[in-house]
């Protein structure tokens, strides 16, 4: 009886501290190798990213697949309880963040240089998706206080970047520090590829704020120029190298529940594009030897098109389009030229109040199943979207019930519906 009753206090406290995301870990009790954290916040970032919580999610409310029956269906038409994010929450905090935090300041007393530069630009990218995701969450406050309060979006957003400089600086000095560099299996160490990584997701979390800042966009153009040029630049982990089993792979052949959206494959039967074959619901994302893209080349030449034509050149603008369609076709493994040429000579009839459209079309087409498209339709309020059910289309990841709970600073409780910060509400904008 004692023993049973020992067994259950301790199950209590273990749930108690479990709670709480935010508590300090002891680094002075075990000493943590570097290399073990960076691996972990490498791949849990992937892992979380491209599962059911988030690549599917985003993929099913901005109607790249269709939700066709069981929790996809749900999913679909909007419904995302607060416990559905428990996880999710835990993976990005715990997994990820508080594994970076710990690499920064370990790094410091180690001299362990490359370790603290990619840190802060994994740290910002995980950041980043969170922010995008929830809206203002803990950052100042986040593994220095117990119940951390919220900081605002346009806060964590000057973080993000200050994190980002941080780390771009401190690889561009060129001193790996005194720590033999092992545990990066994005990268394998290729110093230059992640300062490449960095300027791009630099850019692209500048271009986030198109609605609610005076974008520089020639900033913007001078970070794409120093980040990934081609595909072979692609910040990713591919599962298969390091005996992980890509997520997505794993839902769609363990669940039923998803189907093809006739709207996203619209896009691509317009134009006849050969990359249907490999975008179905089930298709190129679903192999065993999938990878995760946390930024990539396409994304790059997609947002450069972006900025020539928000600066008003709408020559280089149709030039970097028709880089990203081909890079993408690439990608997906499909070899078309006729088609590509046809393509071209429909990029050049594009008048400029329509490029954008197509712009936002290609990268919608190219990211399937990537978070980023949930970003990009709401910052470019395109592709128009019909609500699935009621009035109004998802925009925002609600907070999970843990912090509702446990954490007094939370804010209330928001609705699916709510924008977060930087998506301002306008009318759909006829560019």
């Amino acid at each position: 009886m004692k023993r049973v009753i020992y067994l259950f206090v301790a199950f209590v406290l273990i749930l108690m501290t479990s709670c709480n995301l935010f508590i300090k870990p002891d680094l002075e009790q075990k000493p943590a190798k570097l290399s073990v954290l960076l691996q972990k916040a490498e791949v849990t970032l992937a892992r979380t990213l491209q599962s059911y919580a988030v690549a599917i999610t985003t993929a099913l409310w901005t109607q790249q697949v269709q939700g066709v029956s069981g929790d996809p269906l749900s999913r679909y038409n909007y419904i995302y309880y607060p416990k559905d994010a428990n996880n999710l929450w835990s993976d990005l905090y715990v997994g990820v963040m508080k594994n970076c935090d710990s690499i920064i300041k370990l790094a410091d007393e180690r001299e362990a240089y490359y370790y603290k530069g990619v840190a802060k630009i994994l740290y910002a990218l995980a950041l980043g998706n969170t922010t995008d995701l929830f809206g203002d969450v803990p950052y100042s406050q986040a593994f220095k206080a117990k119940y951390p309060s919220y900081d605002p979006q346009e806060q964590i957003y000057q973080g993000i970047f200050k994190m980002l400089d941080e780390g771009i600086q401190i690889l561009e000095a060129g001193d790996p520090g005194k720590e033999e560099l092992k545990g990066d299996v994005i990268y394998d160490w290729d110093v230059q590829k992640w300062i490449k990584a960095g300027y791009t997701l630099k850019a692209r979390y500048l271009m986030h704020l198109v609605k609610v800042k005076n974008i520089d966009y020639n900033e913007v153009l001078s970070c794409l120029n120093q980040g990934l040029q081609s595909l072979d630049d692609d910040m990713k982990l591919v599962f298969y190298q390091h005996n992980v089993q890509p997520p997505i792979y794993e839902y769609l052949h363990k669940h039923k529940g998803l189907g093809n959206n006739v709207k996203f494959q619209n896009f691509l039967v317009r134009n006849s594009d050969p990359r249907i074959t490999a975008l179905g619901y089930d298709g190129f994302w679903a192999r065993q030897d999938v990878y995760f893209p946390y930024v990539q080349y396409t994304e790059a030449e997609f947002l450069k098109s972006e900025v020539y034509w928000r600066l008003g050149d709408s020559i280089e603008s149709k030039e970097e389009l028709k880089k990203g369609v081909q890079a993408s076709m690439h990608k997906y493994f499909i070899q078309d030229q006729a088609w590509y040429d046809k393509y071209c000579n429909y990029v050049d009839s594009l008048n400029y109040d329509t490029l954008l459209y197509e712009i936002a079309v290609q990268k919608y087409i190219d990211e399937l199943y990537h978070p980023e498209v949930f970003a990009d339709w709401r910052r470019l309020d395109y592709p128009h979207l019909e609500a699935v059910r009621g009035d109004n289309v998802a925009r925002r990841f609600p907070y999970c019930q843990l912090e509702m709970d446990h954490n007094e600073n939370a804010p209330d409780q928001v609705s699916v519906f709510t924008p977060v910060w930087w998506d301002v509400q306008d009318t759909v904008k006829t560019y």
